[in-house]
């Protein structure tokens, strides 16, 4: 556990254990809480929420979920309550096994989050995905009211926008992170821009950041959820590895995400709502890539909580171990044999510098942000804070799961 008085007597403490559930087999791989509280409709929509949503159904809402947590397994989920035991267990079942000619590795697992679908009496889901797919569940019942289709790889985190709560991000080991908004019902036909010479739509699909020649979920009509953005890999300066992880910054239109290549990237995304049309966004120029804070893939990278005046960002990330080689003195690299070893992984704090240069404080005027090929090729704006080596965790396939909670009544704490 790392925060910044070490010496400090833990800022936790257990409140109570649980039995597992008779219905529960094989491993827990993560543990997804409920996250918002009564004093969340102060933030959510920027403080517009009062005017939209009815504060006593809100009140209603949190009542019942307050003390929920999803628990992830392999291919399937448990919504349980950890105060009021009264309260009946949730199985959120995928509904299918993945396709044929997919590879579910052994590391990948079902990923969760929380999402509400805007409204007076907004709905709660739960965004479910397992293998290339995305299951929106009813957080009462369990049930899926909608899958949606897209990724081209096994998805391996999904992460809900800390102002907006109907807009979701997924990412995938096809090199692509995607941005969803709940509200929007799934498009069920493309809408492609002509690749010249020719003058017809393009039908390339998802590989290369267009609309998929199919529908994007099911239902048809009255479905839930639409991919309103994706951030391409593999292009000028896109993801070339399977991408792990990714958060939206809570204050910025700014999302963070690493991966396997061991680059972390921030990317601008333009404010979500405006983007009410059909045509897909796609980025491929983030403002900001290196892969010089780790030296093995990046598992997770957090915004860390920055004074309103402050003119940098500061971030939080976790990588692997890394594979390394030693030659002594006198061997040839060429020829003589190395003696391979594991370096453990760490955990980086460090500062964005380049924030003041696309965000400044009359940041709202701006439409387009684009940076130079310094910024989204390697980027040297940035600064070690403190480095941290886990040298316990040497464990180079499965590496330990590592978690970051936050809160404005004090310090950050990563475990």
């Amino acid at each position: 556990m790392w925060f910044r008085d070490s010496s400090a007597s833990p800022p936790y403490k257990v409140a109570g254990k649980m039995p597992a559930h008779k219905s529960w087999r094989g491993k827990c791989y993560d543990a997804v809480a409920f996250p918002w509280t009564r004093a969340s409709l102060d933030d959510l929509w920027h403080s517009h929420s009062k005017d939209v949503v009815d504060p006593s159904y809100w009140h209603t809402l949190i009542s019942d979920f307050e003390d929920a947590v999803i628990l992830v397994g392999k291919n399937s989920a448990r919504m349980i309550h950890t105060r009021d035991f009264t309260k009946a267990m949730i199985c959120l079942e995928i509904p299918e096994a993945p396709a044929a000619d997919h590879t579910v590795l052994s590391t990948d697992h079902v990923q969760a989050t929380w999402v509400l679908n805007p409204g007076e009496e907004p709905d709660l889901y739960i965004v479910l995905a397992y293998a290339r797919l995305i299951y929106i569940c009813d957080a009462y019942t369990g049930k899926v009211v909608t899958h949606l289709r897209g990724h081209g790889g096994s998805i391996t985190s999904l992460n809900t926008h800390p102002i907006y709560p109907q807009i979701f991000c997924s990412t995938s080991r096809d090199f692509t992170t995607r941005i969803y908004r709940l509200d929007r019902e799934p498009k069920q036909k493309p809408k492609n821009p002509p690749w010249p010479p020719s003058r017809r739509p393009s039908m390339a699909g998802p590989a290369h950041g267009l609309d998929m020649t199919e529908g994007e979920g099911f239902p048809k009509k009255g479905g839930l959820g639409r991919c309103i953005c994706v951030l391409v890999g593999g292009q000028a300066g896109g993801h070339n590895g399977d991408v792990l992880n990714a958060e939206f910054h809570p204050k910025l239109p700014l999302i963070v995400t690493c991966g396997t290549d061991r680059v972390i990237k921030i990317w601008y995304v333009p404010n979500a709502l405006k983007l009410t049309g059909d045509r897909l966004l796609r980025e491929d120029k983030p403002l900001f890539s290196s892969s010089r804070i780790h030296k093995a893939r990046v598992h997770s990278v957090s915004w860390l909580p920055c004074d309103d005046a402050s003119d940098d960002e500061i971030l939080i990330s976790y990588s692997a171990p890394a594979f390394m080689r030693r030659f002594t003195a006198g061997q040839n690299p060429e020829t003589d044999p190395a003696e391979n070893y594991m370096k453990a992984g760490t955990v980086c704090l460090w500062k964005w510098l380049a924030r003041k240069r696309f965000f400044p404080y009359d940041h709202s005027k701006q439409d387009v942000l684009r940076g130079c090929p310094s910024d989204y090729q390697e980027c040297s704006a940035f600064q070690f804070l403190s480095i941290y080596e886990l040298s316990h965790a040497t464990e180079n396939l499965a590496p330990a799961r590592m978690s970051l909670f936050r809160s404005p009544r004090h310090d950050p704490w990563f475990w």
